[in-house]
């Protein structure tokens, strides 16, 4: 019942079906609680609870033909499209920890069609460049959530700063800007 309650609270629905992948690792915490004591059980929770929330943030939002009716799509060309870009905080100290959320779409003229997408971030400002991010994996058409968590590096000059998330699909790319602040 416990466990129960945990999933609950943090609304996992355990059985939906795009999440079956899930249950037996859900069932695995579950079970490490019963027979393996509290304690441990925290940390086993701990660690399947971040793999969880890594495997969604790398996760579909939503299929193709919500993306085409939600971006007006015409259907001609392959389509990268950025929804949204969401940085926090806006002002850090160097060597914390900065979080990037970048939602965008997908879109083919072919149904069935997947990606080869190359997903990256590169930092710029006060004559920096540093590439702090690169992944390339195959997706889906659909709406997509790409997000990061990076640790702005401890030598960094306070001031004004750039992180440039890119999106590429063969050759069509598209680069989004946000910006941030690292104080003294």
């Amino acid at each position: 019942m416990a466990a129960y309650n945990i999933f609950h609270r943090l609304k996992i629905k355990v059985f939906r079906r795009s999440q079956l992948y899930y249950t037996p690792i859900l069932f695995g915490l579950i079970l490490t609680f019963l027979f393996g004591g509290c304690a441990e059980f925290k940390k086993n929770l701990k660690e399947g609870l971040d793999q969880f929330v890594e495997d969604l943030r790398r996760a579909r939002l939503e299929d193709r033909n919500d993306a085409i009716k939600k971006y007006n799509y015409s259907g001609r060309e392959t389509e990268i499209i950025i929804d949204s870009l969401l940085i926090t905080p806006y002002s850090i100290q160097p060597g914390e920890k900065l979080k990037q959320e970048l939602i965008y779409a997908l879109l083919s003229p072919q149904e069935k069609k997947k990606f080869i997408v190359a997903e990256s971030v590169v930092l710029t400002g006060k004559g920096e460049k540093i590439d702090l991010f690169i992944n390339e994996s195959e997706k889906d058409q659909g709406v997509h959530l790409f997000a990061l968590k990076l640790v702005i590096p401890r030598d960094i000059e306070p001031g004004e700063y750039n992180l440039l998330s890119t999106i590429t699909v063969g050759n069509v790319t598209k680069t989004v800007k946000g910006i941030f602040v690292v104080r003294e």
